[in-house]
């Protein structure tokens, strides 16, 4: 199901408050969906009404929130991340929340963030998608939306839906094992309208998920068809015998280093460099409340920690040549930018609110 890139006169908009949301809520929403402020529905009326009458559900499009801020999904461009604060829509009645009937421990939402991580960059399957409706598995390699959602809960031993291969926006949102959250909705008009308009016209994420598709294509292109994600890569330099894994190594590393995919961290220091630097953060965030502050620092640590296991990944799985020393130093330099973000948000939290 591709956008629908027919601008559309917004007069309002409604959003969800980040302060409700929990790791592993899942957003179910309908046509109206409205990405970075660029006034384009991402499906159209007639997309979304036939998702929603071929699977006899209320909802078109599922979207896993990996924090209070962060979200993961599938849709036309493949797996990959977003920030929640981007994410409105034009009617407060398109889009809910539903959450896990019990609280999740912190190993399955370690477990369910993990693995629906790890499939960033992963193909969208329109087959896929079409075929669930008719419980038919297609593509199980790739992601539709729902899909991604079952299969990161799965992971964790927590069967949302009977098979997740084939489950569908209805199949989560029926779900006895979710419940439907009532929260009170943000809504934007006149100048807030405007501000948030603005605030989210250039998104850095877009960029980001260009180069990685672009960078994903030309690896399948050039190497294997099969390759989705860091991990089929690592097990596909594993198989090879010494003269194709050097040849082999020479033109994904030369990939990388064309895609800027090694380099692309340095971009965060550009766009957002309040997050790194005491007087820029404590000018652009002394009004903000103690939970803004723990939310960015629990981020950073978290980040972190992903950035960390994925080093652990390549010392221990990766064949040594050239890639694994370069996907080695992009990592460090990663964990770096991660925890200078956790002692600028922190030492301000300390100079705001005292220890």
């Amino acid at each position: 199901m591709k956008p629908n890139t027919k601008a559309t006169k917004i007069d309002c908009l409604f959003s969800l408050n980040d302060k409700e949301i929990l790791p592993c809520d899942i957003i179910l929403t309908k046509y109206s969906l409205i990405r970075n402020g660029t006034m384009k529905d991402y499906y159209s009326f007639a997309q979304s009404k036939t998702i929603r009458k071929a699977t006899n559900g209320n909802y078109s499009h599922a979207i896993l929130c990996l924090s209070s801020q962060s979200i993961i999904e599938a849709d036309a461009d493949g797996v990959h991340t977003n920030n929640l604060l981007r994410l409105s829509w034009t009617e407060d009645c398109d889009f809910n929340i539903f959450r896990f009937i019990r609280p999740l421990t912190h190993d399955e939402i370690r477990t369910i963030t993990t693995f629906a991580r790890s499939r960033y960059g992963v193909i969208y399957s329109v087959k896929g998608a079409i075929g669930s409706a008719a419980n038919i598995v297609v593509d199980q390699n790739l992601e539709f939306c729902s899909r991604l959602v079952a299969r990161s809960f799965a992971s964790a031993g927590i069967n949302l839906v009977q098979n997740p291969d084939i489950a569908t926006p209805a199949d989560i949102e029926n779900s006895s094992m979710l419940k439907q959250m009532n929260f009170k909705k943000r809504i934007y008009l006149g100048e807030a309208l405007a501000e948030l308009v603005e605030l989210n016209s250039n998104n850095p994420l877009d960029e980001q998920k260009e180069m990685v598709t672009t960078l994903y294509r030309n690896i399948r292109k050039s190497i294997h068809s099969d390759l989705m994600i860091e991990e089929d890569i690592i097990n596909h330099l594993n198989s090879l015998d010494d003269k194709e894994f050097r040849r082999t190594e020479n033109i994904l590393t030369s990939i990388f280093e064309e895609s800027n995919f090694l380099y692309f961290f340095g971009n965060d220091y550009i766009n957002c460099p309040h997050s790194y630097d005491f007087d820029l953060c404590l000018r652009n965030n002394n009004k903000k409340e103690i939970s803004y502050f723990n939310s960015q620092i629990s981020g950073a640590l978290e980040q972190a920690r992903i950035h960390k296991n994925n080093m652990e990944c390549y010392v221990k799985h990766c064949r040594k040549g050239a890639f694994r020393t370069k996907m080695l130093t992009l990592y460090s330099n990663l964990v770096r930018q991660d925890m200078r973000r956790y002692t600028t948000y922190s030492d301000v939290k300390e100079f705001v609110f005292g220890k």
